[in-house]
């Protein structure tokens, strides 16, 4: 429930939510609902799904809250309960003072109405005094920033992102004691959203206790005190934001075990492997690795003991000559979690099987961010190794270590299988640039995720952190700013220290 009476609420919590949960009744049909109403509950003819179950936790006035979880873990349900707009199954909750929910853009906004008619009605029905609007409109309409004009034309006229402008300024300028948001800042334009930031800011700092939910980490990382991670209807973690943010990529990643069938584990080296160490697949030269940790040699032993998951299949291509069966992971320290801090190695172990024959098998792995551009992409060819001619039955195990210097994110890794083309004039024979027939290509085989290093200075910005050194000399002050002053003499001069990048020493 909403206490808005107007005592004391700086020692109480804002927002206190105990043992909550919400069960919502799921027919097969809609005669099955029909045919259970006519029983007078005489007969259950329905599923029960738990949205929510036992959710408790506490906020102080002023903090900020956010909530993350993969798609249906019952965030928006949590926060349509604490707006009012659901009623709960179990439990309790008390939001002291004005609460305020932005959950759906648009929602509740009559087109047929100007902006300004729609803000004035919005204030009436969510039982503001008379005149509150009023005095309020001057400073709406100056942060929505509209098109001249539109303030007083109908919303249904509106743009998308005008009804954005419009629907974040009413609700941020009505001045909220708890504020709840729902990926409102997932829309409109960067210069709307960076404006929107700072608004919240400017909340939090006034006193506005807030409930942040988005699938942009970086803005929950900035806007909020400590994270809540909801998994499948129950609390994860409640508590420090980094931490939250990992289990949250944990939870979501592809090598989750459990959150894919398992895969079986090699169980005898392949016909070709068993003439010898020369029928190995070769190792990069460790020259070539750059800082690269010492890694156990990939071999039967080490592949049984791997955990196997089947890579995501959806929107493979290929001749279906080799088939991609299995993908896992392997941090530094042993855990087979595809989260990693910034700068740290992770393994890629990539299981492929002939189906048929398939000459000069060249295998890859490729990194794509959120906006699927590719960041980074390498096979056995770029490596210098020499492409291999399988055959129905051959079984490889492929490593792919790669040091994750990236910015703080979740990624998607794309393995293939193609066919390396000879090139006479290539250094080692074949096409580092172009390949033949696609065995098998899989745009979306799992999900890697990067968080901030611990205790690690930030060395640079942007998505990628390239080997750079900087250094230069102060040549001291010229006494004029034009062509032809003075040179200055050797013993004004200072150098500076240079600095290299961690990738650079």
């Amino acid at each position: 429930m909403s206490d808005g009476s107007p005592g004391d609420i700086s020692e109480q919590p804002a927002v206190r939510v105990e043992r909550l949960g919400k069960k919502f009744a799921i027919y097969p049909t809609p005669w099955k609902r029909a045919a259970e109403w006519l029983s007078l509950g005489r007969r259950k003819l329905h599923d029960d799904f738990w949205a929510l179950r036992d959710v408790s936790f506490s906020l102080s006035r002023g903090e900020s809250l956010g909530v993350i979880g993969v798609n249906g873990s019952g965030k928006s349900t949590l926060l349509k309960i604490l707006s009012g707009a659901l009623y709960p199954t179990e439990g309790t909750f008390v939001a002291r003072g004005r609460v305020l929910s932005l959950l759906e853009l648009g929602t509740g906004v009559n087109p047929l109405l100007t902006g300004r008619q729609n803000v004035i009605t919005s204030s009436r029905l969510l039982d503001f005094p008379g005149g509150y609007a009023e005095q309020k409109l001057p400073e709406i309409e100056r942060f929505a920033d509209l098109p001249p004009g539109f303030f007083d034309r109908p919303v249904g006229l509106y743009s998308s992102g005008m009804l954005v402008r419009l629907v974040f300024s009413m609700f941020a300028c009505f001045d909220p004691d708890v504020f709840v948001v729902d990926e409102a800042l997932s829309v409109g334009d960067v210069f709307f959203q960076q404006k929107c930031t700072q608004r919240l800011q400017e909340m939090r700092a006034g006193g506005t206790t807030m409930l942040f939910v988005s699938h942009d980490l970086a803005a929950v990382e900035a806007l909020c005190d400590r994270v809540l991670v909801l998994h499948g209807g129950t609390v994860r973690h409640d508590g420090d934001k980094k931490t939250g943010i990992g289990i949250y990529y944990a939870l979501g990643g592809a090598g989750q075990p459990g959150t894919r069938a398992s895969v079986p584990a090699p169980t005898h080296m392949s016909p070709a492997a068993t003439a010898g160490d020369d029928a190995r697949v070769p190792s990069e030269a460790p020259e070539v690795i750059e800082a690269a940790p010492q890694f156990q040699p990939v071999s039967l032993d080490l592949s049984r003991t791997l955990p196997w998951q089947r890579p995501d299949m959806r929107e493979g291509f290929g001749t279906g000559a080799v088939e991609i069966t299995g993908v896992c992971f392997a941090r530094d320290d042993g855990s087979p979690e595809p989260v990693v801090q910034q700068g740290q190695w992770l393994s890629v172990f990539m299981q492929t099987v002939g189906l048929h024959d398939a000459k000069a098998v060249n295998l890859g792995v490729a990194v794509f961010d959120r906006h699927n551009r590719l960041l980074f992409a390498r096979g056995w060819v770029n490596a210098g190794l020499m492409p291999i001619d399988m055959t129905a039955g051959m079984d490889i195990v492929t490593r792919f270590a790669i040091k994750l210097d990236l910015e703080p994110g979740e990624y998607t890794l794309t393995l293939s299988a193609g066919q390396a083309l000879p090139d006479p004039t290539s250094p080692i024979g074949w096409n580092q640039h172009i390949g033949g027939d696609r065995y098998r290509e899989l745009p979306h085989a799992a999900k890697i995720a990067v968080i901030p290093a611990a205790g690690r200075p930030r060395t640079s910005f942007g998505p990628a952190n390239l080997r750079s050194r900087v250094d230069g000399v102060i040549l001291g002050s010229r006494s004029e700013s034009i062509p032809g002053a003075a040179p200055i003499t050797p013993n004004t001069a200072s150098t500076l220290t240079p600095h290299s990048s961690p990738q650079s020493a």
